[in-house]
Parts: C-alpha cells; sequence; structure tokens
C-alpha cells in the first residue's frame, strides 16, 4: 500500500494516560480499527471508543479516518464506552 493511504495520529490510552504515535490506513471502518490500535494502546479490544480530541467529535463503529477528514497529527483518546445504566464514578 501507498503511505498515502495511511495517517498518522496521536493516540491517548484514557485509562492510563499513555500515548503513543500511530500510523493507521485511512480507509478501514473503525469497527476493524480498534482491536489493533487496543493492542497497541495495551487496553482489550471490547468495548472501546476512540474519540477526536482535536476536532471534537465521537468514531463511530462504521467511520474511517477519512470519512470524519481527520488530519494528520490529530489527537484522539482510546476509553472505555461507559455502560447505559453503569454507575460511573
Amino acid at each position: 500500500m501507498d503511505n498515502e493511504d495511511y495517517i498518522v495520529i496521536d493516540v491517548e490510552n484514557a485509562m492510563s494516560g499513555m500515548t503513543a504515535e500511530l500510523e493507521l490506513p485511512k480507509d478501514s471502518p473503525m469497527r476493524d480499527l480498534l482491536p489493533a490500535i487496543a493492542e497497541q494502546m495495551d487496553m482489550k479490544p471490547q468495548g472501546l471508543q476512540l474519540r477526536n480530541k482535536t476536532q471534537g467529535f465521537t468514531y463511530g463503529e462504521m467511520d474511517t479516518l477519512a470519512s470524519r477528514n481527520t488530519k494528520e497529527k490529530d489527537h484522539c483518546q482510546l476509553s472505555a464506552v461507559a455502560e447505559q445504566g453503569a454507575n460511573v464514578l
């Protein structure tokens, strides 16, 4: 694949604060990308969401980095999805 098919973003693990610069495919849906991102961020791959902190939105499972107009070096945060009705402290 060509480098133009990839983008580098900064991803922060919301639980540990660890941040990594990741090169990711622009056109893969989040449902496919999240497990790979989770592995690189030392997180379990279930129940996660990616939030673009630079642009202020959360990616849906069918969103791609390209479809949401993600820019090189955007700061994103990987976090667990809060279950509805769960007590959050």
